[in-house]
């Protein structure tokens, strides 16, 4: 151990000697073990919000979808109330038409002609279909009664069958000593009535000219022919349908066209 006087027993400081060198660098240190991970240091603040990016352009349009399957039938909802009655339409016309008919006839009695005489005392007369039919033939005849000058009977009624098939009859006054045209078409008659008188004079049923038609109503009578030929209509009754063309001739076919009204 040094004595605390050695400095005050030593000599002065000599002078400074030179500086010396620089010592040559020393070797590199090895590299040293790899610290451990430091600590995580605390978040840091949040960013603030970045600028809105402008709008991006229209993408192209999508395909059509495929139709959806049908869906499936709801219930059948409740039948509805019955609706108001309405009201009656008018009532609509028939319409109607014109129809061409044609009857032909052999007649086997020609006009003028008597079928049968009946004293004005009789009081009932059948006539006989033979005796009818013999003159009338097949045909529709209109009839009249002479009456002698001095017949004494009452009225006469004449009965018989239309030319629709139904019975009818008709009544004619006393015309002594005249001619009386039956207005309806018969085939056949078939009975008389009449008396009254004393039998000395008689009643004369004839057959006329005139030939009538099966139907109703006639609207015209178009033509009639006499076993082929024409002749002409000298008249004509479209209510009770039979039609004059002169003088009927025994045996002659007569062919009689017209037109009757269909409803």
């Amino acid at each position: 151990m040094g004595n605390w006087l050695d400095p005050f027993l030593q000599g002065p400081t000599g002078p400074t000697g030179p500086t010396g060198g620089t010592g040559s660098t020393g070797a590199t240190g090895g590299t040293g073990p790899t610290g451990g991970t430091g600590a995580t240091g605390p978040t840091g603040p949040t960013g603030s919000t970045g600028p809105t990016g402008a709008t991006g352009d229209t993408g192209p349009t999508g395909a059509i979808g495929s139709t959806g399957a049908t869906g499936a039938t709801g219930p059948t909802g409740p039948t509805g109330a019955t609706g108001a009655t309405g009201p009656t339409g008018p009532t609509g016309t028939i319409g109607s038409y014109v129809l061409a008919q044609l009857v032909s006839y052999s007649l086997l009695a020609a006009g003028g002609s008597t079928l049968i005489s009946v004293a004005d005392n009789v009081t009932t007369q059948s006539f006989s279909p033979e005796l009818v039919s013999a003159g009338s033939g097949d045909g529709l005849r209109r009839f009249q009664i002479v009456f002698d000058a001095s017949y004494a009977g009452g009225s006469i009624t004449l009965s018989g069958i239309d030319r629709f098939g139904d019975a009818q009859s008709e009544i004619f006054a006393v015309n002594a000593g005249g001619t009386t045209v039956v207005t309806k078409i018969f085939l056949p008659l078939t009975d008389y009535a009449g008396g009254g008188g004393a039998g000395a004079h008689s009643a004369h049923i004839q057959w006329t000219n005139d030939i009538g038609v099966p139907h109703a109503p006639v609207t015209r009578f178009l033509k009639v022919l006499d076993t082929g030929d024409p002749v002409s209509i000298s008249s004509s009754d479209l209510t009770n349908g039979y039609v004059n063309v002169g003088t009927l001739a025994f045996g002659d076919v007569y062919e009689i066209h017209y037109t009757i009204t269909i409803s």
